[in-house]
């Protein structure tokens, strides 16, 4: 041999290969934690949605009990299976067939029904648009009775399966 050495390699392409390697892994970091904050956000939305709906629901409730206390006659105008919507009018709840909604957003609905023992079932419920392409909804069952009424106690027959 002559004394001529072979070329050296050197470590000139492995700084690249790990330049990209550390962009790419970077970037996918970015991107969950991007994610994450977007789900979390429009998570949060919607349960503040959902919040709001069940605050229209239970006044709705309540808007009932106003005029379910004042006569318990007036129960009776509304027929049963009629959906009724309520709204604020002039600072009070009314209740009226027309579709109507809160905020623009909430639509608060009342159906009466015929319950136990001459009650009257109220089922309230409260829809929204959750997102582009779901509606939120959430529900209350209720029951109205006539407590100043002169009745005796009739108890209701409770079965047992087992």
């Amino acid at each position: 041999m002559s004394g001529i050495k072979p070329p050296k390699l050197g470590n000139s392409g492995l700084l690249l290969v790990e330049i990209l390697l550390a962009v790419a892994i970077m970037s996918l970091m970015s991107l969950v934690i991007l994610s994450s904050l977007i789900y979390g956000r429009e998570s949060t939305a919607i349960a503040g949605d959902r919040t709001r709906a069940v605050e229209i629901a239970n006044a709705a409730v309540a808007a009932v009990q106003n005029i379910a206390h004042d006569s318990y006659s007036n129960l009776s105008a509304y027929s049963d299976g009629t959906d009724y919507y309520l709204d604020i009018s002039a600072s009070q709840w009314q209740i009226s067939t027309s579709v109507t909604s809160i905020n623009t957003i909430y639509t608060p609905k009342i159906v009466f029904s015929g319950g136990p023992n001459g009650s009257r079932q109220a089922v309230i419920s409260v829809s929204w648009q959750q997102t582009s392409d779901r509606i939120g909804t959430i529900s209350i069952t209720t029951y109205f009775t006539d407590w100043q009424a002169d009745t005796a106690y009739v108890p209701m027959m409770v079965a047992a399966h087992g």
